[in-house]
């Protein structure tokens, strides 16, 4: 991969200092990408974690709450203390020197508290996250917290907002933040300013007008492949799905193994195919052929093999792919000095195996993050909160591969005062994130 000065940046912060660091981009900068990058080119003891199962997956490691086994619901200042305690998870808190949270962004502000906390007691150790180095990854303007209204609340009894950087403990230790700023995803200059003005909840009179010309009715109701549709709810993409299957002829059901949590898998419980289906891999090949968002048709349908002609030019057999879910233990090894050290050991625990594809002629918006298209059909009369414009959009590398099936205009902008406050304080503080600052000029921004 290519290692921007940015990216060499983070890794010298992450192998050198023991300061937190929000690493953070743009949509296409290659967030993911250099998460496993710097997983493999870090010397220090770690964990990766995330907020969901799938994410934790994904990632190669575990959920947050199954690290700390942190409760659902909304955290009050004591839930931490009144938690149990586990002799094992002791063991692998006193072991790593890093704490990497994928997905950062889906954090709310209790449960980075939660963290904090829990660490402290199980570390005995009263500095921040009892002292160990937190490695955040994430883009707020894509995956926000999903906060139900009772939850919202409730949290606003604790929090000022429900994002990451809220949480209490960031009044006594900030955090860096990099954000990557080069875009691998698209080149086209003029596109790449649409997306930034709408990442900024803005939209001048030319991108208006730029924009108007992707809508295409006619287009937009054209279901024969060249276009990925992308819709913002699940029901409209099933519909579609299912409309255009018709009557599949072969059916393949997951395999569970071990123990594996049927909410994390990232793939159907039921792939349900025939020949001519429109499908997407979900997983990268190792001969790189095809990757995690690479479309195609059914060629051939076999008890375990998917024959899959791909929009590359590539004809590829799939057969079933084993997705992992693991946990961490912490172990004790003797060194070259003979002295007992501490080390981390990632152990599988179950795993779920089942062809990598889905049905594509259409997704959802949540779906598609951090894919790659070069053609889209974006359905944007159904958006309803902030991100989700400026994600559908973001997914194509080009605005000439672009469609709607409406105009799209400002009215699908849902400004969140509280993140463009959070970039103009870290931003005027060299890139450290100071939660005074914020809040003060996040009050500044309401009352305007």
């Amino acid at each position: 991969m290519i290692v921007t000065d940015e990216m060499q940046r983070a890794i010298d912060i992450i192998q050198n200092t023991n300061e937190s660091l929000y690493i953070t981009g743009k949509a296409g900068t290659g967030k993911t990408t250099f998460l496993k990058y710097m997983v493999e080119n870090i010397y220090k003891r770690f964990i990766i974690t995330a907020p969901t199962g799938v994410a934790a997956v994904n990632a190669g490691g575990i959920t947050l709450h199954s690290f700390l086994n942190i409760p659902f619901g909304v955290l009050g200042p004591t839930s931490a203390a009144d938690s149990k305690f586990f002799p094992a998870k002791k063991a692998l808190a006193n072991a790593i020197d890093v704490l990497v949270i994928d997905e950062i962004s889906m954090v709310r502000a209790d449960v980075m508290d939660f963290v904090d906390k829990k660490l402290r007691m199980y570390r005995s150790c009263a500095e921040p996250f009892g002292g160990v180095q937190l490695i955040m990854f994430g883009d707020l303007h894509q995956l926000p917290p999903v906060v139900t209204s009772a939850e919202k609340n409730s949290l606003a009894a604790f929090y000022p907002g429900p994002y990451f950087f809220n949480a209490a403990v960031f009044r006594e230790k900030g955090f860096r933040i990099i954000e990557l700023t080069h875009i691998f995803r698209q080149s086209d200059e003029q596109f790449i300013n649409i997306l930034n003005n709408i990442r900024d909840y803005k939209l001048p009179a030319e991108d208006c007008e730029r924009l108007e010309e992707v809508r295409n009715k006619s287009l937009s109701q054209n279901y024969d492949g060249k276009y990925i549709h992308i819709c913002s709810h699940k029901n409209d993409v099933n519909q579609i799905n299912q409309s255009l299957l018709g009557t599949p002829t072969h059916f393949f059901k997951v395999e569970f193994s071990g123990d594996f949590n049927p909410t994390s898998m990232p793939c159907d419980e039921t792939l349900q195919l025939r020949i001519g289906a429109r499908v997407m891999t979900l997983v990268n090949d190792k001969e790189h052929r095809y990757y995690n968002g690479s479309l195609g048709f059914v060629t051939s349908l076999s008890e375990n093999k998917v024959g899959v002609a791909l929009d590359n030019g590539c004809n590829v057999e799939l057969e079933p792919y084993s997705w992992d879910q693991a946990e961490y233990k912490a172990t004790e090894q003797m060194g070259i000095d003979g002295v007992m050290e501490k080390k981390i050991e990632r152990v599988v625990k179950g795993s779920c195996k089942q062809i990598p594809l889905t049905l594509a002629w259409a997704i959802t918006i949540h779906k598609s993050q951090g894919l790659t298209f070069d053609n889209i059909i974006i359905h944007s009369q159904g958006m309803f909160c902030p991100g989700q414009l400026y994600v559908a959009l973001s997914r194509c590398t080009s605005l000439e591969g672009i469609a709607s099936d409406s105009f799209i205009s400002r009215r699908m902008i849902f400004p969140d005062y509280e993140l463009s406050a959070f970039e103009q304080a870290y931003k005027a503080h060299d890139n450290i994130f100071d939660r005074v600052a914020y809040r003060s000029m996040f009050y500044e921004s309401q009352s305007r």
